[in-house]
């Protein structure tokens, strides 16, 4: 794929890394550079970062595998600096289906969220408090369980063309003509998206990049 790197190949499905993720640890050398940080530390963050990227990798995985159980293919799954994207080569009709399509990535992060509990009670036991320095040991594990269920919460929002918008397109699709639900579906979509991005633009550039895509992607379905 141009202007991306493959990284990984499972079931069938390419993982590509998108050349701009290189930014994002750029700017987290950056940061830890400006910051006086030990070359330790700054390891630890991009090893942070890149775990966080797993977890979202996995979430999109959880589409595609989703997808293949109704005999819908992924072409591949790319990785940007704000997520991933799987790229099916279509999206399912039946309500049911993209229902469960939808689900599937949410649920990969529950159960992510649940295993690193798990590990976290093994290893450290009902410490649920974070150290001082969040990208060691304790803490390392309870921001990995932080960032799931963030990203479970996130995309469980009725924002479509994320995963929440297109299960509450589905579920309106059950009742309503599915050109109708995609309507629906887009507009609130984008009501989301204008306030994302007014978040973004108050202090969160990632916020803004969001707001931007979810706006435009919104628009374009409902064209």
């Amino acid at each position: 794929m141009k202007g991306s790197i493959k990284i990984f190949r499972f079931r069938g499905i390419s993982l590509f890394l998108h050349w701009s993720f290189s930014l994002l640890i750029a700017y987290v050398i950056y940061l830890g550079w400006k910051d006086n940080s030990t070359v330790a530390d700054i390891l630890s963050q991009i090893g942070f970062v890149l775990a966080v990227f797993a977890c979202v990798a996995l979430h999109e995985y959880g589409h595609a595998l989703a997808a293949a159980h109704y005999g819908i293919r992924t072409l591949n799954i790319v990785m940007l600096p704000i997520g991933g994207v799987a790229n099916l080569e279509r999206i399912p009709e039946n309500p049911r289906q993209e229902l469960v399509v939808a689900a599937a990535g949410p649920l990969v992060n529950v159960i992510l969220a649940i295993l690193l509990s798990i590990i976290q009670i093994i290893i450290f036991g009902w410490n649920f408090s974070f150290s001082q320095n969040i990208f060691e040991g304790n803490s390392y594990v309870l921001n990995l369980i932080t960032v799931n269920l963030s990203l479970l919460f996130f995309n469980l929002i009725p924002a479509f063309p994320m995963d929440g918008g297109r299960m509450l397109r589905a579920i309106l699709s059950f009742k309503i003509a599915r050109s109708k639900a995609t309507k629906i579906a887009s507009i609130i979509g984008q009501c989301f998206a204008v306030v994302f991005v007014y978040l973004g633009y108050n202090g969160n550039p990632g916020l803004l990049l969001i707001g931007i895509f979810v706006f435009m992607s919104a628009r374009n379905a409902n064209q």
